[in-house]
């Protein structure tokens, strides 16, 4: 009979621990990781202390008062002097503290990524799990090892694995995990929720931490450096909570520190300067490992090339603009620096910034004008009509084929196998004059006589017109048998 009374007691208080009390989410942090650092120029040790029960946490407490061991018995991870580290060894055996690392720095100019997924958020589960908030307030958690049977004492035992994917890395140089839980029932009280990280091979890893009972956020927890190239399960990071107390897991959250190179921009790049018309073409060198190569114009984004490509035509760019081109390869690790060339395309040649047609010659007149760069030859205009094409070394022309008292529109343009420039023009006539009228003032006299005696006595050069208008006799020479008839033309 008595036999019979232990075991409804025993029952009644199963199903008092049964009642789920709601837990608010207010998790308590389990204490700060580096409580004990002011000085992190000192020689730092990062520890785990796994104190299971009451007697392993106040021996803890004990040693260091300042630990920070808000979460009960549970496992800890801290960093601490030689000096602490000396105390906390002389109180808890290697059992039950684990040298992580003896020469600990925190992880400094490093590329930080943080993620973090609901409970109900897994990626498998054996065992007994439940997808219910047996004990937390929420939708979105997961009971590891469940049983809520009144009538059935004995705990069954589950497990829960998240994955979280990393971004692309080179190194991984920390590695930091945080779990927010509780415990959903006390018996028996010597079961132990554990956390464990899979390895390589996607089996429970060598790191492995005891969680709280109580609403608390464990960790962080610090993979130890020599595990960070065998915790990748398929490539991801694989936490693990195995539990046969009705665990409630509310998030999980992974935080990597990392280093990631990115890929060395293309080498060799070459732009056309001038040698294509409708366009500008690029060209450059394959660069290993890209996946896809970014060109930019003048500072902005113009396209996107496969990693095979290795040269483009840029239709796109402008007449009489010099552009800056740059590149970048883009690879795991996200986008290159760039290399830069200028390049432009063949212009058609600019107008002339000059041109005259002379009215000062009597029986022809001279067009003339400015070189232009970058022409193969220059078509000339009469009134619109083209009169002459000229190779790019001859810059004159003379037109014979005019006739007095009437102006002329003389237009330049420049041309290549581009296209051609816009028209420059000037008016150009005959010079209004007669034989004998040298000093073109339309009447022959005696100041026509002094200036062809001047020519003849050498007092004075003569221009090409003075000399057709000085030759009276067409004789093709300026003497003094050229004055008597022109005295004769006065007298007459």
């Amino acid at each position: 009979m008595k036999i019979k009374y232990f075991i409804i007691i025993i029952l009644l208080a199963l199903v008092c621990a049964q009642q789920e009390q709601l837990v608010m989410r207010d998790f308590k942090v389990n204490g700060a990781i580096d409580a004990l650092i002011d000085d992190y120029s000192e020689n730092l040790y990062l520890v785990q202390l796994d104190l299971l029960n009451d007697s392993l946490y106040n021996l803890a407490l004990n040693a260091l008062p300042q630990l920070e061991l808000f979460a009960g018995p549970a496992s800890y991870h801290r960093i601490v002097n030689s000096n602490d580290y000396s105390r906390i060894s002389s109180e808890i055996t290697s059992d039950y503290l684990i040298l992580i690392d003896e020469d600990y720095t925190p992880p400094e100019n490093r590329i930080y990524w943080t993620e973090t997924l609901q409970g109900n958020q897994y990626y498998s589960t054996s065992g007994e799990t439940s997808n219910s908030c047996m004990c937390i307030n929420g939708p979105d958690c997961v009971v590891v090892g469940y049983n809520d049977s009144w009538y059935n004492p004995f705990d069954y035992y589950g497990e829960v694995t998240w994955n979280f994917t990393p971004p692309p890395f080179d190194e991984v140089v920390e590695a930091r995990v945080y779990i927010a839980g509780s415990q959903c029932d006390d018996l028996p009280l010597w079961s132990e929720t554990n956390m464990s990280v899979k390895n390589n091979s996607c089996n429970w890893g060598d790191f492995q931490v005891t969680l709280s009972i109580d609403n608390t956020v464990n960790g962080p927890y610090i993979i130890p450096d020599n595990l960070l190239n065998q915790i990748w399960c398929d490539g991801g990071l694989q936490p693990v909570v195995g539990s046969e107390d009705n665990y409630n897991v509310d998030w999980m959250q992974i935080e990597l520190y990392y280093s990631c190179e990115t890929l060395p921009p293309p080498t060799n790049m070459e732009a056309s300067n001038g040698e294509y018309c409708d366009y500008v073409h690029l060209s450059w060198d394959e660069v290993n490992e890209a996946q896809q190569y970014t060109l930019y114009r003048d500072g902005s984004f113009v396209t996107y090339f496969d990693s095979s490509m290795m040269e483009y035509s840029d239709y796109f760019s402008s007449l009489n603009i010099t552009h800056e081109y740059c590149l970048t390869s883009t690879g795991d690790c996200g986008e290159s620096e760039s290399i830069c060339v200028f390049g432009s395309r063949k212009n058609p040649p600019q107008s002339t910034g000059y041109v005259n047609a002379s009215n000062d010659n009597p029986n022809q007149i001279l067009v003339i004008w400015e070189e232009t760069s970058n022409t193969s030859f220059y078509n000339l205009y009469r009134d619109g009509f083209l009169l002459s094409v000229l190779q790019v070394d001859n810059l004159e022309y003379v037109d014979t084929f005019v006739d007095p008292e009437i102006d002329y529109e003389y237009c330049i343009e420049s041309v290549n196998d581009c296209g051609d420039s816009e028209w420059n023009c000037n008016v150009g006539s005959l010079a209004s004059g007669y034989i004998g009228d040298v000093n073109l003032d339309q009447v022959i006299d005696i100041l026509d006589v002094i200036i062809v005696l001047n020519f003849v006595l050498e007092q004075d050069i003569p221009t090409e017109d003075e000399i057709w208008l000085s030759d009276i006799n067409f004789d093709n020479d300026i003497n003094i048998l050229d004055i008597v008839q022109l005295v004769n033309m006065i007298l007459l």
